[in-house]
Protein backbone atom coordinates (compact mmCIF):
# COMPACT_ATOMS: atom_id res chain seq x y z
CA UNK A 1 0.00 0.00 0.00
CA UNK A 2 1.23 3.73 -1.08
CA UNK A 3 2.25 5.83 2.16
CA UNK A 4 0.30 8.96 3.02
CA UNK A 5 3.14 10.98 1.43
CA UNK A 6 3.06 8.93 -2.04
CA UNK A 7 -0.81 8.96 -2.13
CA UNK A 8 -0.67 13.13 -1.50
CA UNK A 9 2.34 13.59 -3.89
CA UNK A 10 -0.08 11.44 -6.57
CA UNK A 11 -3.19 13.51 -5.76
CA UNK A 12 -1.08 16.80 -6.51
CA UNK A 13 0.38 15.24 -9.94
CA UNK A 14 -2.90 14.03 -10.95
CA UNK A 15 -4.77 17.89 -9.66
CA UNK A 16 -2.39 19.87 -10.24
CA UNK A 17 -0.29 18.34 -12.94
CA UNK A 18 3.03 18.62 -10.55
CA UNK A 19 6.06 16.78 -12.13
CA UNK A 20 8.30 14.39 -10.07
CA UNK A 21 11.35 13.32 -9.98
CA UNK A 22 12.84 10.05 -8.89
CA UNK A 23 15.56 9.56 -5.99
CA UNK A 24 17.76 6.39 -5.22
CA UNK A 25 19.73 5.58 -2.56
CA UNK A 26 21.00 2.56 -0.98
CA UNK A 27 17.46 1.31 0.00
CA UNK A 28 15.65 1.94 -3.10
CA UNK A 29 14.13 4.62 -4.99
CA UNK A 30 11.49 7.81 -4.10
CA UNK A 31 9.37 10.02 -6.12
CA UNK A 32 9.17 13.07 -4.88
CA UNK A 33 8.05 16.48 -6.24
CA UNK A 34 10.43 18.56 -8.65
CA UNK A 35 10.23 21.62 -7.10
CA UNK A 36 11.07 19.62 -3.64
CA UNK A 37 14.51 20.81 -1.93
CA UNK A 38 14.61 17.50 -0.01
CA UNK A 39 16.05 13.71 -0.63
CA UNK A 40 14.24 10.50 -0.96
CA UNK A 41 15.82 9.45 2.69
CA UNK A 42 13.89 12.17 4.33
CA UNK A 43 10.69 11.29 2.92
CA UNK A 44 11.46 7.61 3.93
CA UNK A 45 11.90 9.19 7.69
CA UNK A 46 9.09 11.23 7.23
CA UNK A 47 6.58 8.27 5.94
CA UNK A 48 7.93 5.86 8.89
CA UNK A 49 7.22 8.43 11.65
CA UNK A 50 4.13 9.95 10.28
CA UNK A 51 2.42 9.95 13.56
CA UNK A 52 0.58 13.12 14.64
CA UNK A 53 0.92 14.98 11.45
CA UNK A 54 2.32 17.89 13.83
CA UNK A 55 5.61 19.80 12.24
CA UNK A 56 7.95 21.04 14.09
CA UNK A 57 8.12 24.41 15.74
CA UNK A 58 8.55 27.21 13.70
CA UNK A 59 11.22 28.71 15.59
CA UNK A 60 13.51 25.65 14.77
CA UNK A 61 14.44 26.86 11.66
CA UNK A 62 16.48 30.34 13.20
CA UNK A 63 18.90 28.08 14.73
CA UNK A 64 20.32 26.45 11.46
CA UNK A 65 22.06 29.67 10.18
CA UNK A 66 24.32 29.85 13.63
CA UNK A 67 24.94 25.99 13.84
CA UNK A 68 25.73 25.53 10.15
CA UNK A 69 27.47 28.48 9.11
CA UNK A 70 29.49 28.58 12.80
CA UNK A 71 30.57 24.98 11.15
CA UNK A 72 31.63 25.98 7.84
CA UNK A 73 33.11 29.37 8.26
CA UNK A 74 35.73 27.64 10.60
CA UNK A 75 39.25 27.40 9.37
CA UNK A 76 39.18 23.99 7.21
CA UNK A 77 42.63 23.50 5.19
CA UNK A 78 40.95 24.75 1.92
CA UNK A 79 38.54 21.70 2.12
CA UNK A 80 35.33 23.91 1.50
CA UNK A 81 35.56 26.71 -1.31
CA UNK A 82 34.78 30.22 -0.37
CA UNK A 83 31.52 30.15 -2.67
CA UNK A 84 30.17 27.01 -1.32
CA UNK A 85 30.43 28.63 2.31
CA UNK A 86 28.48 32.00 1.12
CA UNK A 87 25.92 29.63 -0.48
CA UNK A 88 25.44 27.81 2.63
CA UNK A 89 24.79 30.68 4.58
CA UNK A 90 22.45 32.31 1.76
CA UNK A 91 20.11 29.39 2.31
CA UNK A 92 20.23 29.31 5.87
CA UNK A 93 19.48 33.44 5.62
CA UNK A 94 16.33 32.64 3.84
CA UNK A 95 15.21 29.68 5.87
CA UNK A 96 15.42 31.94 9.28
CA UNK A 97 13.55 34.69 6.88
CA UNK A 98 11.07 32.38 6.52
CA UNK A 99 11.07 30.62 3.57
CA UNK A 100 10.81 27.03 2.54
CA UNK A 101 9.34 25.81 5.89
CA UNK A 102 6.91 23.78 3.68
CA UNK A 103 9.95 21.47 3.12
CA UNK A 104 10.42 20.67 6.76
CA UNK A 105 8.28 17.47 6.67
CA UNK A 106 9.38 15.21 9.52
CA UNK A 107 6.53 14.43 12.56
CA UNK A 108 7.58 16.66 15.59
CA UNK A 109 6.41 13.08 17.41
CA UNK A 110 8.94 10.34 15.68
CA UNK A 111 11.57 7.60 16.62
CA UNK A 112 14.43 9.22 15.05
CA UNK A 113 15.59 12.67 15.66
CA UNK A 114 18.26 12.36 12.52
CA UNK A 115 15.48 12.83 10.38
CA UNK A 116 14.76 15.86 10.87
CA UNK A 117 18.72 17.03 10.76
CA UNK A 118 19.06 15.45 7.47
CA UNK A 119 15.82 17.28 6.17
CA UNK A 120 17.66 20.92 7.42
CA UNK A 121 21.11 19.16 5.58
CA UNK A 122 19.12 18.65 2.67
CA UNK A 123 17.24 21.69 2.23
CA UNK A 124 20.04 23.81 3.03
CA UNK A 125 22.11 21.85 0.09
CA UNK A 126 19.49 21.73 -2.49
CA UNK A 127 18.82 25.85 -1.63
CA UNK A 128 22.62 26.34 -2.07
CA UNK A 129 23.19 24.31 -5.07
CA UNK A 130 20.38 26.68 -6.96
CA UNK A 131 22.25 29.85 -5.46
CA UNK A 132 25.27 28.51 -7.26
CA UNK A 133 23.40 27.83 -10.51
CA UNK A 134 23.22 24.29 -10.13
CA UNK A 135 20.21 21.60 -10.46
CA UNK A 136 18.91 20.31 -7.17
CA UNK A 137 20.01 16.64 -5.94
CA UNK A 138 22.96 17.56 -7.81
CA UNK A 139 25.21 17.07 -5.02
CA UNK A 140 28.59 16.97 -6.31
CA UNK A 141 28.15 20.97 -6.34
CA UNK A 142 27.24 20.84 -2.73
CA UNK A 143 26.83 17.84 -0.64
CA UNK A 144 23.89 17.63 2.47
CA UNK A 145 26.54 15.45 4.90
CA UNK A 146 30.01 16.76 3.45
CA UNK A 147 29.55 20.33 3.47
CA UNK A 148 26.63 20.92 4.95
CA UNK A 149 26.94 18.60 8.12
CA UNK A 150 30.54 18.79 7.88
CA UNK A 151 31.25 16.32 10.92
CA UNK A 152 28.57 17.35 13.25
CA UNK A 153 26.47 14.79 15.12
CA UNK A 154 23.22 14.82 15.37
CA UNK A 155 23.36 13.48 19.22
CA UNK A 156 24.55 16.96 19.46
CA UNK A 157 23.36 19.53 17.20
CA UNK A 158 19.58 18.40 17.54
CA UNK A 159 19.63 18.91 21.77
CA UNK A 160 21.58 22.25 21.25
CA UNK A 161 19.19 23.50 18.69
CA UNK A 162 15.74 22.67 20.76
CA UNK A 163 17.12 24.65 23.52
CA UNK A 164 18.44 27.45 21.66
CA UNK A 165 14.42 27.47 20.33
CA UNK A 166 13.17 26.94 23.64
CA UNK A 167 15.93 30.08 24.83
CA UNK A 168 14.22 31.97 21.63
CA UNK A 169 10.88 31.28 22.82
CA UNK A 170 11.04 32.74 26.46
CA UNK A 171 10.14 35.97 26.25
CA UNK A 172 7.27 35.79 24.36
CA UNK A 173 6.20 32.89 26.74
CA UNK A 174 6.93 35.33 29.49
CA UNK A 175 4.25 37.92 27.81
CA UNK A 176 1.57 35.25 27.12
CA UNK A 177 1.38 33.99 31.30
CA UNK A 178 1.75 37.39 32.43
CA UNK A 179 -1.58 38.16 30.23
CA UNK A 180 -2.94 34.58 31.21
CA UNK A 181 -1.78 35.61 35.41
CA UNK A 182 -3.46 39.04 34.59
CA UNK A 183 -6.70 37.28 33.30
CA UNK A 184 -6.74 34.80 36.09
CA UNK A 185 -6.58 37.24 38.91
CA UNK A 186 -9.92 38.97 37.25
CA UNK A 187 -11.18 36.37 37.77
CA UNK A 188 -10.26 35.28 40.84
CA UNK A 189 -12.37 38.46 42.08
CA UNK A 190 -15.33 38.17 39.92
CA UNK A 191 -15.62 34.50 41.25
CA UNK A 192 -15.03 35.51 44.88
CA UNK A 193 -19.13 35.76 46.22
CA UNK A 194 -19.41 32.01 43.73
CA UNK A 195 -19.68 29.07 46.18
CA UNK A 196 -19.45 25.29 44.79
CA UNK A 197 -18.90 22.13 45.65
CA UNK A 198 -15.11 21.73 46.03
CA UNK A 199 -13.75 18.01 45.22
CA UNK A 200 -11.59 15.28 46.83
CA UNK A 201 -10.92 12.55 43.83
CA UNK A 202 -14.33 11.47 43.05
CA UNK A 203 -16.33 12.42 46.10
CA UNK A 204 -17.70 15.66 47.07
CA UNK A 205 -15.74 17.97 49.52
CA UNK A 206 -16.57 20.79 51.88
CA UNK A 207 -17.78 24.51 49.50
CA UNK A 208 -15.55 26.52 48.37
CA UNK A 209 -15.57 29.93 46.58
CA UNK A 210 -15.24 29.43 42.69
CA UNK A 211 -12.69 32.38 43.02
CA UNK A 212 -10.35 29.98 45.45
CA UNK A 213 -10.26 27.95 42.65
CA UNK A 214 -9.42 30.51 40.05
CA UNK A 215 -6.51 31.80 42.85
CA UNK A 216 -5.04 28.40 42.46
CA UNK A 217 -5.08 28.49 38.80
CA UNK A 218 -3.37 32.08 39.18
CA UNK A 219 -0.38 30.89 41.45
CA UNK A 220 0.40 27.72 39.81
CA UNK A 221 0.64 30.21 36.54
CA UNK A 222 2.87 33.02 38.76
CA UNK A 223 4.86 29.83 39.95
CA UNK A 224 5.74 28.42 36.77
CA UNK A 225 6.34 31.99 35.01
CA UNK A 226 9.05 32.79 37.50
CA UNK A 227 10.60 29.14 36.29
CA UNK A 228 10.49 30.63 32.85
CA UNK A 229 12.23 34.08 33.76
CA UNK A 230 14.83 32.43 36.01
CA UNK A 231 15.78 30.15 32.70
CA UNK A 232 15.71 33.43 30.50
CA UNK A 233 17.85 35.32 33.24
CA UNK A 234 20.72 32.43 33.37
CA UNK A 235 20.77 32.18 29.35
CA UNK A 236 21.80 35.98 29.24
CA UNK A 237 24.34 35.84 32.23
CA UNK A 238 27.55 36.02 29.46
CA UNK A 239 24.84 37.86 26.70
CA UNK A 240 27.20 40.63 25.00
CA UNK A 241 24.68 43.14 23.03
CA UNK A 242 21.97 41.00 21.06
CA UNK A 243 24.35 38.02 21.03
CA UNK A 244 24.55 35.03 23.47
CA UNK A 245 26.93 32.17 23.25
CA UNK A 246 26.13 27.94 23.86
CA UNK A 247 29.05 25.54 23.90
CA UNK A 248 27.98 22.46 20.59
CA UNK A 249 29.22 19.36 22.43
CA UNK A 250 31.02 16.78 20.72
CA UNK A 251 30.00 13.13 22.58
CA UNK A 252 29.74 11.00 19.57
CA UNK A 253 31.90 8.27 18.42
CA UNK A 254 34.03 8.91 15.18
CA UNK A 255 33.39 12.94 14.44
CA UNK A 256 36.86 13.44 14.35
CA UNK A 257 37.23 11.59 11.22
CA UNK A 258 36.64 14.60 9.20
CA UNK A 259 38.49 17.05 11.01
CA UNK A 260 40.66 20.10 10.59
CA UNK A 261 43.97 20.46 10.91
CA UNK A 262 43.96 21.07 14.08
CA UNK A 263 42.66 18.26 15.50
CA UNK A 264 39.20 19.27 16.28
CA UNK A 265 36.12 19.15 14.45
CA UNK A 266 35.10 21.92 12.09
CA UNK A 267 31.38 21.70 13.37
CA UNK A 268 32.80 23.25 16.95
CA UNK A 269 36.21 23.63 18.21
CA UNK A 270 35.98 23.23 22.05
CA UNK A 271 37.76 26.35 22.35
CA UNK A 272 35.00 28.30 20.71
CA UNK A 273 31.61 28.53 21.83
CA UNK A 274 28.71 28.85 19.12
CA UNK A 275 27.23 32.28 18.64
CA UNK A 276 23.79 32.65 17.70
CA UNK A 277 21.68 36.23 17.11
CA UNK A 278 19.01 36.17 18.82
CA UNK A 279 16.34 38.51 17.07
CA UNK A 280 15.19 41.80 18.13
CA UNK A 281 11.27 40.73 17.83
CA UNK A 282 12.08 37.88 20.40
Amino acid sequence: MNSHFEREISIRRERYGISCKTESDSIGSKQIPAEALLWGSVLRGAENFHITGAKLHPNLSTVWRPLKSFCVEQPSGGRIDKSICDAICQACDEIMAGQFHDQFICDAIRGSRHHSHMNANEVIANRAIEILGGTKGDYSVVHPNDHVNRAQSTNDVIPTAGKITTINCCRPAVKELQRLEKSLAAKEKEFDSVVKMGRTQMQDAVPIRLGQEFGAYRSVVARDLKTVQRADALSVQHQHGRHRHWHLPQRQPGLWVHCCHWGRSPACPWSKPTTWWMPPSM
